[in-house]
């Protein structure tokens, strides 16, 4: 693990914290097959601390076994693992998971909230712990969102990382069913987003749908509810602001055709995430340090809960990657395993079909 780079990085990210989020994530959920579970794209983006290097932070992909006991941050809450998950993590840090009952959760940086205060005797939770605490304990997407309410959610840099981490969330189940958890002024507010599904960086959901509405109306030819679309896509914002990647995603989401397929679904998420892609360089944000400056798509990431697969995929291999969940052992005897996904640049060679004889 590239420990350095991310140290000097996230040092950075504590002390211009006030400024738009370094972590410029986007997820949202893609159209299915009808009847299909869903198929969730996410971006992970971050700033380098060092050009040089490969990528910009480092991540783990990381198995738990149903049966895992984790204890809080604060030790006021104590759970064993209902389900199996697979989580994604910085120094345990959980940027998101899929467990084996199809529950899917983000996290993305929201520097708009104003999260809780820790409870003496009451159950506490740090913002980078809700992700597996829901991964753990819940298979729907309702339940996940309602049970966080009840929890005190609160910031600290006692973290892995040693930064604050503010948080909002996405949930996602295999029924379709998407919400969106903020704490705003110091309350949980639980969003219903199954019918928008896209999810990006403060400002809170509620002004990016709303956002949305006013810029559909400013601009019929992108509704896809209409037949009037110009499919030069006139206006279709392209900037890299929360308020314009939301609004792109969204946009080609509901303008893409219904897949007849799995795989075809999977394919059509991969081209709504790569026009949010941070290409290196290309993307600045000025006054953070290391942290800031340059930009990257450091990873991509799709759950399709249909078929229980994990696919990703990183800024120095393109190659998309799978875990077939359905494959994975979760049995509470099977232990803690994980994976680097950041392993070298790779290619997919085919000289050869071109030098076989087709005689």
């Amino acid at each position: 693990m590239r420990k350095t780079i991310l140290s000097l990085a996230l040092t950075a990210v504590a002390t211009f914290g006030i400024v738009e989020s370094t972590q410029a994530c986007t997820v949202f959920v893609g159209k299915t097959p009808a009847g299909d579970a869903p198929v969730i794209g996410r971006t992970i983006e971050f700033g380098f601390a060092d050009q040089s290097k490969m990528q910009s932070i480092d991540l783990e992909i990381e198995k738990f076994p149903r049966g895992t006991e984790v204890v809080s941050a604060d030790k006021s809450m104590t759970w064993v693992a209902k389900y199996g998950y697979i989580k994604t993590h910085a120094h345990d840090v959980a940027a998101e998971g899929i467990n084996e009952a199809g529950l899917y959760v983000a996290l993305l940086w929201f520097i708009d909230g104003e999260w809780q205060a820790r409870v003496a005797g009451g159950n506490n939770l740090a913002t980078y712990e809700a992700v597996e605490w829901m991964l753990g304990n819940f298979n729907k997407a309702s339940d996940a969102a309602t049970a966080l309410k009840n929890i005190n959610v609160y910031q600290t840099a006692d973290t892995g990382l040693g930064i604050e981490i503010p948080a909002h969330w996405m949930v996602v189940d295999k029924t379709g069913q998407s919400f969106v958890i903020e704490h705003i002024d110091g309350e949980a507010i639980v969003t219903n987003t199954s019918e928008s599904g896209v999810m990006t960086n403060s400002p809170k959901i509620s002004e990016h749908t709303q956002h949305f509405s006013d810029f559909i109306a400013a601009n019929p030819k992108l509704d896809s509810s209409k037949n009037e679309t110009n499919m030069e896509l006139p206006n279709l914002p392209g900037s890299y602001s929360a308020k314009d990647r939301y609004t792109r995603t969204r946009v080609l989401r509901d303008l893409t055709p219904e897949p007849t397929s799995s795989s075809q679904a999977v394919n059509q998420v991969v081209h709504i995430m790569n026009n949010t892609d941070y290409v290196r360089g290309v993307v600045e944000f000025e006054g953070r340090g290391s942290a800031g400056g340059s930009q990257e798509t450091t990873s991509s990431h799709i759950a399709d809960l249909e078929n229980m697969d994990y696919y990703y995929r990183t800024a120095e291999n393109m190659t998309l990657y799978k875990i077939d969940m359905n494959k994975v052992d979760f049995g509470e005897s099977s232990g803690r395993t994980s994976l680097d996904p950041f392993n070298g640049v790779s290619y997919i060679e085919s000289t050869g079909a071109l030098t076989r004889s087709s005689k």
